[in-house]
């Protein structure tokens, strides 16, 4: 049925007697029906014709209305269909963002500062990890100088950076490439001294409560440490002694951690094992005989101090110690030198006396280096300790370090630089290897004194 386009109740009948309708009157005009009659019957078949398109336009008009309803509700629903469906995107996202980027999306209370802690640090992200994962790490991360390493060495990362590790469970799993790295001078703890030790001790038990060990555990340790330090070994003056509850210290908790995820499992390492540690008495006390690289003082037991005699009734192999003290000790004499001013050595004291008070230490025999600025690497007459400037003093080279409050930095990561390891004499210090860098070339083989690119005539300045 064709769809009407207009109301059939507004047309009006015409008049088929005008001259318009005239064939089709004629058409019906028979012997017994009359033009008039002819008219009338056309008149009834557009009545009849006219109700009939009545009654469809009204069907219409309902089926219309039909049909827009059902669109209607079919539009509605697919508008919530969409609007349930990004909702559940945004949420998604959001939870994927909160998971992603954590740190932004946790809740901070409305309130002031609980505490203000003067000694909090920042700490490397590896020993961080390792934490985390229950794993040994070394006591050096929390020393001063561990500390200091991770401040002078952080920074703003991009936590997206990954590298693949291994699992526990031996699958490959991602890890930020930040927490995969120690430090470059990190030291074992048999090699830490009695202050960095202590130093450490109160710090790293805090971070164990902090990441949420077992309390269990960090009593253990913190028992453990406690008994190290109130052992007797430990304010010995034998040298020998302090060595060996250090290595001791080390060994058992390496130990104690490899023995966690094993079979036969841990022990309470809060017990210091006597016999273990007079067994690792004895192997340091063998490896000062046999050993020329242990400082002289290691192999002084000082048999006259009432704790020498009672290590020495403990082992009897202390008998044996006039041995150590004739036993060559070359390394007592060595000093971590900038390479270039190692080849440098004897010479009159008087000499060596009046190079010290201009800031810089004479090679040996007599001559002093060229003192040069550790900036410019030039000798002319300006302020060593306030150069800044950007080109070396023969404008070859740009310079690679500046001065920023009389610390010596590198210029394009304001890292900072040994300044005793640029002057002739170098450096003794083992705790920060990362820093003996040229400031003027960034090799790592010597210092500025010795610098291919230095000026080669003598100054009375410092570096």
């Amino acid at each position: 049925m064709d769809r009407l386009h207009s109301d059939p109740r507004f047309l009006v009948c015409p008049d088929f007697m005008t001259e318009r309708y005239r064939v089709s009157r004629i058409s019906m005009v028979t012997a017994t029906v009359t033009e008039e009659q002819a008219a009338g019957t056309l008149r009834n078949i557009w009545v009849t014709t006219n109700e009939d398109l009545c009654l469809q336009w009204q069907q219409q008009l309902v089926e219309d209305e039909r049909q827009k309803a059902e669109k209607q509700r079919i539009d509605e629903e697919e508008h919530e269909r969409q609007r349930v469906a990004l909702q559940l995107e945004e949420a998604t996202a959001r939870a994927d963002e909160k998971k992603k980027n954590r740190l932004k999306h946790i809740p901070i209370p409305m309130r002031p500062r609980p505490f203000a802690n003067d000694e909090e640090a920042l700490i490397s992200e590896f020993a961080i990890r390792k934490l985390d994962k229950g794993q040994y790490i070394e006591l050096y991360y929390w020393t001063n100088h561990g500390l200091e390493d991770a401040m002078i060495n952080y920074r703003t990362r991009d936590d997206d950076s990954l590298v693949p590790t291994t699992g526990e469970d031996g699958s490959t799993v991602w890890i930020s490439a930040a927490s995969s790295k120690p430090a470059p001078g990190v030291i074992a703890d048999r090699h830490l001294s009695p202050a960095d030790f202590a130093q450490a001790i109160p710090r790293i038990v805090a971070a164990l409560e902090e990441r949420d060990w077992p309390q269990q555990r960090v009593l253990m340790l913190a028992q453990f440490w406690g008994g190290i330090m109130l052992h007797r070994y430990w304010n010995s003056r034998d040298l020998l002694a302090q060595r060996c509850i250090m290595l001791f210290q080390e060994e058992q908790r390496r130990a104690w951690h490899n023995a966690i995820p094993s079979s036969k499992g841990a022990w309470d390492i809060s017990v210091i094992d006597e016999p273990t540690l007079a067994r690792t008495f004895e192997r340091v006390y063998r490896a000062s005989l046999i050993r020329p690289d242990l400082p002289r003082a290691d192999l002084q037991l000082h048999h006259s101090s009432s704790e020498s005699r009672r290590n020495h009734r403990d082992h009897p192999s202390h008998s044996r110690s006039k041995h150590s003290r004739r036993s060559p000790s070359m390394s007592a004499k060595r000093r971590s030198r900038s390479p270039g001013s190692s080849r440098r050595a004897g010479g009159p004291q008087g000499s060596h006396k009046s190079n010290q008070q201009s800031g810089f230490q004479d090679s040996a025999h007599g001559t002093r280096p060229p003192a040069v600025c550790a900036v410019c690497l030039g000798s002319n007459g300006h302020k060593f300790i306030e150069c800044v400037i950007e080109r070396t003093w023969d404008n070859k080279f740009p310079t690679l370090s500046t001065r920023s409050d009389k610390a010596l930095l590198i210029r394009s990561s304001d890292k900072h630089l040994c300044v005793d390891w640029q002057r002739a004499q170098g450096c003794s210090s083992r705790h920060h290897d990362e820093r003996h860098v040229c400031s003027g070339c960034l090799a790592t083989s010597h210092g500025a004194q010795s610098c291919p690119r230095a000026q080669k005539t003598s100054s009375n300045h410092t570096v």
